[in-house]
């Protein structure tokens, strides 16, 4: 059977054999279940880390949270742009196209990401001051930078960007397999390179470790790929890597509003560590622990949406518009219920997830108080991300970029800064309560007025001829 042909079957039984819930399900499952294992993979550097009891070790991990999310918005822009193109040119059965797409995606993920940490090493020590480390963590930091993001930083973008690929092309739970291999190699071999029975490194075996499962979960990916190969669109030729000026522009404007609110949300959190750092070295671990607490809901949020954005897409380039709106409003209420129910528990177990962390009471204190602030937002998080999904699915970049900006645009810093001057410093962290509620309740008035568009439906009808 040839490419085009099963990879079209493929993606038609997802739509004639399952409901829109089953379709969502299908899709978004092994996507959650792979951001879960990221979750706890980042929860495993903290925890064992944290075992050591050392607050400046685990501030040391608290810093490189914005470097975690200049990654991931390296990989979302060209993931998620390449992938909404890739799905739409399925929906189009345009099956060249598709491959010529995932080419030239990857060897731009892998040369940008190179460029990125030579760009760190250069600047060194600079680099970590820059990001809020204190003279005591400056020689943790720099140990954990070195393999997390100076040299980790090839394999991290590269492993999620190949997950997104797959994902576009309906191999979801190919793509979560590769995820999930390096998630649980992280677990298992944290305690061999952190502690002292095996090689004792500290805070930079933990980023060791995270390194070599990143490298591994690769080349898994990269060889998934080449196994199914006789049935997929992907492909990694450097004859395909030709795209004329009108594509390459519409993968970056459509992956741009992701990698926006990540390069965003890292300068965000940059400040936020650097306001914060003047309080001491306890808060700051504090603040690391409650934004690593704070990794299950918007995991779980990004896997739904990220899960249902393919399928959006493909129903859209398929002229599906009733299918396309049923995907897009089961997801928004699948991933408002499901995060609102993880709020609830955070909120009563805020002490007890601080102390999984590290046993100073002075930073448990901190941390707890930190995780109740800041996970009441994430419901209205699960909305936003979801309709900024859509737009993007739809070739919307413009809508979607300013939905980005307007959550980690320019309100953000000045409030953070209000906040702290005006009262006690842990109230910065309303800041982001504020700037969701302000964000849903636009993305709720463009979407609405989106649909009441009578021209909408001819739109579609356009796209799909």
């Amino acid at each position: 059977m040839s490419a085009a042909v099963s990879q079209s079957s493929k993606l038609e039984e997802l739509f004639q054999r399952k409901s829109t819930l089953g379709i969502i399900v299908a899709m978004a499952l092994p996507t959650v279940a792979s951001q879960l294992i990221g979750v706890i993979y980042n929860y495993a550097d903290s925890i064992y880390v944290g075992t050591l009891n050392k607050p400046e070790q685990i501030a040391a991990i608290a810093l490189a949270l914005p470097t975690s999310l200049i990654m991931l918005g390296l990989a979302n822009f060209w993931g998620v742009g390449a992938g909404s193109m890739l799905s739409r040119a399925l929906g189009k059965k345009d099956f060249r196209t598709a491959g010529r797409i995932s080419a030239f995606s990857t060897y731009c993920a892998t040369g940008s990401s190179l460029i990125l940490g030579l760009a760190a090493g250069l600047w060194g020590d600079g680099f970590i001051r820059f990001l809020g480390a204190s003279e005591t963590v400056l020689p943790y930091a720099r140990e954990y930078f070195l393999w997390f993001f100076t040299l980790g930083v090839v394999p991290s973008v590269l492993s999620m960007h190949l997950s997104n690929l797959l994902r576009a092309e309906g191999y979801a739970r190919l793509a979560s397999r590769g995820l999930i291999l390096g998630g649980i190699l992280n677990v298992i071999l944290d305690p061999f390179f952190i502690f002292p029975f095996g090689l004792g490194l500290g805070v930079g075996g933990a980023a060791f470790a995270t390194f070599l499962s990143n490298v591994i979960s690769t080349l898994f990916l990269a060889g998934a790929i080449y196994r199914i190969r006789s049935k997929s669109c992907l492909s990694f030729r450097p004859s395909l890597v030709r795209m004329n000026f009108a594509e390459i522009r519409e993968i970056i404007s459509v992956g741009l509003p992701s990698a926006l609110i990540m390069f965003l949300s890292a300068i965000s959190n940059n400040v936020l560590n650097v306001l914060l750092a003047q309080h001491g070295d306890h808060v700051v671990a504090a603040i690391g622990i409650a934004k690593k607490a704070d990794f299950l809901p918007s995991h779980i949020a990004v896997g739904i949406t990220q899960g249902a954005l393919p399928l959006i897409a493909y129903a859209y380039a398929s002229g599906k518009l009733e299918k396309m709106k049923d995907i897009l409003f089961t997801t928004l209420k699948m991933a408002f219920y499901s995060l609102t129910t993880l709020v609830i528990f955070l909120e009563l177990f805020a002490r007890p997830m601080s102390l999984l962390f590290i046993r100073d009471e002075e930073t448990v204190r901190f941390a707890a108080t930190f995780i109740q602030m800041l996970c009441i937002s994430f419901p209205l998080y699960a909305v936003s991300t979801t309709i900024n999904a859509f737009y993007q699915a739809i070739n919307r970049p413009k809508t979607a970029l300013i939905l980005s900006i307007i959550r980690k645009g320019p309100l953000d810093i000045p409030l953070m800064i209000l906040l702290g001057r005006m009262s006690h410093f842990t109230n910065i962290a309303w800041s982001q309560f504020i700037l969701d509620l302000i964000t849903v309740i636009i993305c709720l008035i463009v979407v609405k007025r989106f649909f009441a568009c009578n021209s909408f439906k001819k739109d579609v009808s356009l796209n799909h001829e």
